[in-house]
């Protein structure tokens, strides 16, 4: 059969499905993808995505780019840019890509289940004319599946205590705009990661008599968006870097790698020199930590968050006792009248589209918040052909999807062999481990350079670093040294780009590490 004619289904058109798309056209496939939304972009959506008017990244325009689709500089008004800026992004990458014709939109997909020899979809597409809406039932034969749906649809099951008997209003942070949403003055926001804090903070803005509490039970570092690199010279002044770049670089992962020998070790650093950037929340009482601590850090980014705390307009709380009404009772004894509780603690990562053979094999648990599935290297199904999972670890950093976009398909246009049996099963020990071990970790997988590397190294993307460092040691330190740029994952392999790459990681260390003040 010629790769051609070789069908691939793709659910969803958020960001894992166009670079899953894209990626099946680069190796000859014939893709479809589903989307249930009326455009594209997933949780950047504009008619359906879940964020806030005055969203901006938490990462950088270098970590939120596909690495052969550099953001031109005309295109982001900031390096952390709002959110109408990645979703032009993505309309860019799908109309550069020619992806349109390829995407189905107000297309739900209701069941996909494999037949034995080909992966069936059903799906219900939506359709309006004159006034009027009309449904059209589909049911169609595909060789081969993405599963590129996203986990950030479903809000996850909470256990507070009282909460049915609350009678204000309860919101879920994913539906979250503005405060100008809400008609009272105080609220209650229940979660303490990026979305909490920011909408907390936003909140505090609504009108001088606001008042704003929020669910904290252990606090996080809390990072602002910039930060210092550490001088290359003793005299060197000091850097302000996007914070990206100081976490994923390939000599800081390979620090920790070689001085820390076991996770605890490496966690009381790193707790060490996140009290020293966030120096300023050590002087907060709700935001303190006490050291040594050698549990996995749990990190925030927001520029104006422990300011807020510190003045007062965010009243912190570890845990409900209590709630009659609209008056809500915390663990202090302190009682409060609140308005509207907002919800910004999570999600279910749910699947209710595939059918239970394929969920069997995969140890599926809507409800972990670690490891929700298990997978060969947080791609590949363990028992059944010819389906792979784009997206589905937590985090999903553009350049890591990517990367699964790139192998799976390679893999399903047979370009490259597919892992083998005792590999599948050494990937799936190692990602029950992460679930398992007594040692629970915030984000599994959230160093970039680390998956990144190992995902490429499937497909023949990882370049050398030790022939890249004897022959062009320029290149060398803007791989290894500077910020472990996706565009490196383009420097060598299938369908490479090389000239481009090298001149990302150049762009990159001439804006940044030489310009830079």
């Amino acid at each position: 059969m010629d790769n051609i004619s070789k069908s691939v289904a793709i659910i969803g058109a958020g960001p894992s499905g166009l670079v899953s798309c894209k990626s099946a056209l680069e190796c000859g496939l014939l893709p479809t993808v589903f989307e249930k939304n009326s455009d594209v972009g997933g949780i950047w959506s504009v008619s359906s995505g879940k964020v806030w008017d005055s969203l901006h990244t938490n990462l950088s325009v270098h970590t939120m780019m596909f690495s052969d689709f550099p953001w031109e500089s005309e295109w982001y008004s900031k390096d952390f840019p709002p959110h109408t800026e990645v979703i032009a992004y993505l309309d860019r990458y799908a109309r550069h890509f020619k992806l349109y014709p390829h995407i189905r939109l107000n297309s739900t997909v209701i069941s996909v289940y494999s037949d034995g020899k080909k992966w069936i979809v059903e799906s219900i597409t939506t359709t309006a004319a004159d006034g009027s809406k009309s449904e059209v039932k589909n049911k169609e034969s595909f060789d081969s599946i993405i599963i590129a749906s996203g986990m950030l649809e479903y809000q996850r099951p909470l256990n507070i205590v009282d909460i049915e008997k609350f009678t204000g209003t309860i919101s879920h942070g994913r539906d979250y705009k503005n405060a100008g949403q809400f008609t009272g003055d105080s609220f209650l926001v229940i979660g303490d990661s990026y979305s909490g804090c920011e909408i907390a903070a936003e909140l505090t803005m609504k009108s001088a008599d606001v008042s704003v509490t929020q669910l904290m039970k252990r606090p996080s570092w809390i990072l602002e968006k910039y930060l210092p690199s550490p001088p290359t010279k003793p005299d060197d002044p000091p850097k302000l870097l996007p914070l990206d770049f100081l976490f994923f670089s390939r000599v800081g992962i390979d620090f920790f790698a070689t001085n820390f020998k076991t996770l605890p070790e490496a966690f009381k650093v790193r707790h060490e020199m996140l009290s020293q950037m966030c120096a300023k929340q050590q002087s907060v009482k709700h935001l303190q930590h006490e050291l040594p601590k050698q549990d996995c850090p749990s990190i925030c980014i927001s520029d104006n968050y422990t300011d807020i705390v510190k003045s007062g307009k965010i009243d912190i709380h570890p845990q409900i006792t209590g709630i009659e009404g609209k008056t809500v009772h915390f663990s202090s004894g302190e009682s409060k009248e609140i308005d509207h509780i907002i919800l910004a603690c999570g999600f279910s990562y749910e699947l209710p589209f595939l059918d239970h053979s394929v969920l069997k094999d995969i140890d599926y648990d809507p409800n972990e918040r670690v490891v929700p599935i298990i997978l060969h290297k947080t791609v590949f199904h363990p028992t059944m052909a010819n389906i792979g999972f784009v997206g589905w670890y937590v985090a999903a950093l553009f350049p890591i999807i990517e990367l699964q976009a790139r192998w799976l398909t390679l893999v399903l246009s047979e370009q490259v062999d597919a892992p083998t049996k005792e590999q599948i099963e050494a990937g799936m020990n190692a990602e029950r481990a992460i679930r398992d071990s007594p040692i629970k970790l915030r984000i599994p997988h959230m160093e970039m350079p680390v998956i990144g590397d190992d995902l490429a190294a499937q497909f023949g993307a990882l370049p050398d670093l030790q022939k890249i460092k004897d022959e062009d040691p320029h290149l060398y330190h803007l791989i290894y040294n500077n910020f472990a740029s996706p565009a490196s994952y383009r420097l060598t392999g299938p369908y490479a780009n090389a000239e481009l790459a090298t001149k990302i990681l150049n762009d990159i260390n001439n804006k940044y590490y030489i310009n830079s003040k």
